[in-house]
């Protein structure tokens, strides 16, 4: 359960994603989900580690000190050593989290008080409207993570 002093994060994070114009048809993130809007905002590549290799990869004991997911095998996304610029796809996903990078702080918050560990670990959040799921086994999401439901439902 959130702390009580959580509800004006969370009437803050509700009136950002009222007013998110979420991209429609094919413009819109992961188009076989059910819902009106997704979009997934992505936590920036943390500058290269020192004791990198030459790919940029941790060293066993660095990538053992910070994982996400909770999963060895997925280290926290870094830039590789000596490269200055961005790819396209990481240029893309920083500006999108700067257009939202209140929601992402509202929703980093949240998760931080309740659990400060994972709150740290975690790479990604998906902001969705009307989102209706089902059981099913996820193929991109395969880590543990939070689900945050705000706003008047039926049902």
């Amino acid at each position: 359960a959130l702390p009580p002093n959580s509800e004006p994060l969370l009437d803050e994070l509700l009136e950002k994603l009222r007013g998110t114009a979420f991209p429609t048809g094919e413009k819109r993130e992961r188009l076989t989900i059910q819902a009106h809007g997704y979009i997934i905002l992505r936590r920036p590549l943390l500058p290269a580690e020192e004791d990198a290799d030459d790919n940029g990869e941790p060293s066993r004991e660095a990538n053992t000190k910070r994982q996400h997911g909770m999963r060895p095998e997925r280290p926290m996304p870094r830039m590789k050593p000596g490269v200055e610029k961005l790819g396209w796809k990481q240029r893309t996903a920083a500006a999108k989290l700067q257009q939202y990078q209140r929601v992402w702080d509202l929703a980093y918050s949240l998760v931080q008080s309740v659990d400060p560990d994972f709150a740290e670990q975690y790479t990604a959040i998906a902001m969705t409207k009307n989102f209706v799921g089902s059981p099913h086994v996820d193929t991109e999401n395969v880590g543990p993570f939070y689900g945050i439901s705000i706003g008047n439902f039926e049902g």
